[in-house]
């Protein structure tokens, strides 16, 4: 899953990784469908041959039947699975002559607050029912989920059910709670190289730490006092968004160290 704010990269992280499978694999190996809960950005994804269908958050009929289609497959593969003593699709399409092999599918979900607020109570909440149990259940038969959302998705038991998190633009903070208020994606320089990268996550760092060092106790408690757009930061207690971010540096910072020690180990 991918939480990030509006414009941040989230729907075109969707776009390339449809564009990247239909480029290297073929339609008897991937599956495409689409859930696009957003502005469309997922709607020329159903111009690929991969693709069985693209459905809106108005959709909501065409939304049910494709998640009850994904449900019911889920169910059938993990029935064809266990006869033939499969412990999981790797298995099978290693085993399986070609014509044979079961194919991956992919489920893309473009703006999960979006689908929450408009798909999410359909049937009771069956719809919610249906995606978690892919996330829990659907990689060992060969069925995937990618999800895209604000920093909602990162709480609650979606968020406990994704092993693979990536968090989009969250270097900003400290311009808009003590700097120009200004800065924007258009101003931020992606560096192309490890240690570049490396840098440019320690000065984020440090620009957020000097940014705390300024917040006394009334600020903390101050509702919008870091006034960053692109996100809930203005309806929200300062302190909430201090925890919000720490967290993300906590975890990405422990990433990067990881990647860094195996390298260095290889």
């Amino acid at each position: 899953m991918a939480a990030g704010a509006p414009r941040s990269g989230r729907s075109q992280l969707l776009r390339s990784i449809a564009a990247a499978i239909a480029a290297c694999c073929s339609c008897a190996d991937a599956h495409l469908y689409g859930l696009d809960c957003g502005n469309g950005a997922l709607l020329p994804l159903a111009d690929l041959p991969h693709c069985g269908a693209v459905v809106t958050r108005t959709q909501d009929e065409r939304a049910a039947r494709l998640l009850a289609r994904l449900g019911a497959e889920l169910t059938r593969r993990q029935d064809l699975l266990a006869a033939g003593g499969f412990a999981g699709i790797a298995e099978q399409r290693s085993a399986a002559p070609p014509g044979d092999r079961l194919p991956h599918v992919l489920l893309l979900l473009d703006q999960w607050e979006g689908f929450t607020t408009t798909l999410g109570e359909a049937g009771g909440g069956t719809l919610i029912d249906v995606i978690t149990r892919i996330l829990a259940e659907g990689a060992s038969a060969g069925i995937h989920l990618v999800m895209t959302g604000d920093r909602s998705l990162l709480a609650g038991r979606i968020a406990a059910m994704c092993e693979d998190k990536l968090v989009f633009k969250l270097a900003e903070k400290d311009d808009w709670t003590t700097g120009s208020h200004s800065l924007t994606i258009d101003d931020w320089v992606v560096r192309g190289d490890a240690r570049g990268a490396v840098t440019a996550f320690t000065e984020a760092a440090e620009a957020w730490r000097a940014t705390l060092l300024t917040a006394d106790d009334a600020a903390l408690s101050t509702v919008g006092w870091s006034a960053y757009p692109n996100g809930s930061d203005p309806e929200d207690v300062f302190i909430d968004t201090v925890w919000w971010v720490n967290q993300e540096i906590l975890h990405h910072g422990a990433e990067i160290a990881l990647l860094r020690d195996l390298y260095r180990a290889k």
